[in-house]
């Protein structure tokens, strides 16, 4: 999984970073230490999890959390609990206060990872995704959703027929779906399975029109081995 810690103290990332490690043996980890870098990294690309410190020399965390809501993948580290109450209006999934020990990291790295959506295959090799809500978890048939597209704070699974909302974000769905589920925009994630046609910078399915971000395009294109 890919992770971003912004934290304009070396030595403090330097410490997550380790602490990243020991929780996932295979993490990609990226640090940035200004709040523009970050900005910048978050807009070009996506990440499974984000650690973000809340005193940055040149934009506040909570101006980022503002700018880049929703996000339900940030785990907030600070030396102040100014912020803690008021940061779970973003969904964040925890609020640390410096200096941070492992086994707190831990802790909020397991809520984490106990949020995840999970997908395998049935007893009969068709892909499901199981999604908890309110102590209930559903079964969501894969083959049937043509795209996901960001609503606010949800992610609303599109079909030929119905949509159903549910709260989490791309980022946490991106790296646990199936390959051919590609992010194609900030907003959608489709099913190239399910692809009629692409026009122009929009994909339509059954379920109506996808656009192409501008810096997707690539990215889409290798994966559907376009033929001349």
């Amino acid at each position: 999984m890919s992770y971003l810690i912004v934290e304009d103290d070396p030595v403090s990332a330097k410490l997550i970073e380790s602490y990243l490690r020991k929780l996932d043996e295979e993490a990609e980890i990226t640090v940035a230490q200004q709040g523009s870098e970050a900005i910048t990294l978050l807009g070009n690309g996506n990440y499974s999890l984000i650690v973000l410190d809340l005193s940055l020399p040149d934009i506040d965390g909570n101006q980022i959390l503002e700018d880049l809501a929703p996000l339900d993948n940030v785990i907030i580290i600070s030396a102040s609990e100014h912020f803690a109450a008021e940061s779970y209006d973003y969904n964040v999934v925890d609020y640390l206060l410096k200096p941070i020990s492992y086994a707190r990291f831990a802790k909020a790295f397991g809520k984490y990872r106990q949020s995840l959506p999970t997908h395998h295959r049935d007893e009969k090799g068709n892909e499901v995704l199981f999604l908890k809500e309110k102590g209930v978890i559903h079964r969501i048939a894969l083959e049937t959703i043509f795209s996901i597209e960001a609503q606010g704070n949800y992610a609303s699974f599109k079909s030929s027929e119905t949509s159903s909302l549910w709260l989490l974000s791309l980022n946490k769905l991106e790296g646990l779906l199936p390959k051919h589920f590609l992010r194609v925009h900030r907003s959608y994630i489709v099913n190239l399975r399910l692809i009629q046609k692409i026009e122009g910078s929009s994909i339509i399915t059954q379920a109506g029109r996808v656009p192409i971000g501008k810096s997707y395009r690539e990215t889409l294109k290798e994966a559907i081995h376009v033929v001349n």
